[in-house]
């Protein structure tokens, strides 16, 4: 998986002891992370089944 350069807009907001709002859509067509009405949403392709979908997550926020 290529790491993407991720948007000023969204490093702001990883501050420590900062909450961030964050939703997940598995079955994506392709792996991603963008900014949505104030939202973190993170796109993956991994399936939502045992724990796939969560592991695509920690992955490409690494």
């Amino acid at each position: 998986m290529a790491k993407q350069p991720i948007e000023p807009e969204l490093v702001a907001l990883f501050r420590p002891g900062r909450e961030i709002l964050v939703r997940v859509k598995a079955a994506a067509s392709r792996n991603m992370v963008e900014m949505r009405d104030g939202c973190v949403l993170i796109r993956v392709t991994a399936a939502p089944e045992r724990g796939k979908a969560n592991a695509a997550v920690l992955k490409l926020l690494s």
